[in-house]
Parts: C-alpha cells; structure tokens; sequence
C-alpha cells in the first residue's frame, strides 16, 4: 500500500506540515511502485510555486493586494491538493488579510505591506521544509534555481 512505501522512508513527510491522508490520495493513483504519476506532480507543484513565489514578491513591491490574493489563492488551491497544510493556512491567512485590507483599508498600506512580507516569509519557511522532505521522499535533485529566492 502506498501509505507503506512512505513510512519506510529515510524521513517521513512531516505530518503537522503535510496531511499524509490528501497526499496518499494521489499516491493511490500511481501505477507502479516507481510512484512516477505522485513524483511528477510534486515535481511540477515546485515550478509552479517558484514561479507564484515571484510574482507575489513582485506583486508586493508594486503594492499589488488584488495580485496578491488572486496569487496566493491559486498556489493555495495546488498546494491544499497535495494536502500542504500550513502553506495552504498560511497562504489563506495573507488573501483574509489582504481581501480586509482591500475593503476596509483600516491599515496603513506601508506596515500592512510590511506584515504580508513577514507572513510570506513564514510561508516560504513552511515550503521549504516539505520541499525538502518530498525532495527526499522522491530523490529529486537539486536544481541551480532553488538556491536563488527561497
């Protein structure tokens, strides 16, 4: 059982950071036990968020808050499919923020902006922290571009 092939890994996937029960779903759907359909999406769950990563950065220092949400709502939805439970919270705390900000602006945009900065950081913690154990998890290398930003 795929739940199995986990469990016997060097090091697990962390539980308070991924919920094994979404991620084992995908799993399920492997074929084999080469796990290539499960390893090709995480593979392709990195790109995207390197990529949205950029743009939220860049959306902030244009003070963006509608690219913002719109942003991290979508890498929020990819990364609640593989069950990436606090990138997934994370992600959803800063669009609540931001949507507030957005229709009340109560905040003063400069320190608000600065507190999504921080949340960002924080969620780009919990990112590398399962990138690195599903990196483990599927031996996938490390390219040049994960030394650059995060």
């Amino acid at each position: 059982m795929a739940e199995e092939t986990f469990e016997k890994k060097p090091r697990k996937l962390p539980s308070d950071a991924v919920d094994l029960e979404t991620f084992n779903e995908i799993v399920y759907m492997d074929d084999d036990d080469s796990h290539a359909y499960s390893a090709e999406i995480v593979y392709d769950f990195f790109s995207l968020a390197e990529e949205r990563f950029k743009e939220i950065d860049e959306a902030l220092k244009q003070k963006e808050l509608e690219v913002i949400v719109k942003t991290a709502k979508f890498l929020e939805g990819s990364s609640q499919t593989l069950g990436l439970s606090k990138v997934t919270d994370g992600l959803l705390k800063i669009q609540d923020d931001c949507n507030k900000q957005i229709e009340d602006g109560n905040e003063e945009l400069d320190s608000f902006l600065e507190r999504i900065m921080k949340a960002l950081k924080s969620v780009k913690a919990d990112y590398s922290v399962v990138k690195g154990a599903f990196k483990e998890v599927y031996d996938i290398e490390d390219d040049e571009e994960d030394d650059e930003d995060n």
